[in-house]
């Protein structure tokens, strides 16, 4: 197991299930309010799901970090001068049972704002 999977598994509460994804934009006003209306609208439909604790981080990625070593970038980042935004959901449940949606529910959100 990896690091960070150790490290996640360590902090997660015994017996829940959890799903984590990212997705990068370009930071604009748009960009932003498409991201929160997509969390919103997922949330709406798995609200009753098990023990659920689903939240969103926006963390910013100036230009400045990525362009360190652009050349050898493996991002892919070294033709872009723009500011962008990495977008973390963390969904946690405790019930099997509501995997699919759980699942479905992330997969929508993040489908609709690309």
């Amino acid at each position: 197991m990896t690091d960070l999977a150790t490290e996640i598994n360590d902090q997660s509460p015994g017996g829940s299930r959890g799903f984590y994804g990212t997705l990068t934009i370009r930071s604009d006003l748009a960009a932003l309010e498409a991201v929160y209306e997509a969390f919103n609208a997922s949330l709406a439909t798995i609200t009753d799901a098990s023990g659920l604790l689903y939240s969103l981080a926006l963390e910013p990625l100036p230009p400045a970090i990525y362009a360190r070593h652009a050349t050898e970038n493996v991002m892919g980042l070294s033709n872009r001068t723009d500011t962008l935004v990495v977008v973390l959901l963390t969904a946690l449940w405790s019930d099997a049972s509501d995997d699919t949606r759980v699942f479905s529910a992330a997969e929508t959100m993040f489908g609709s704002i690309q």
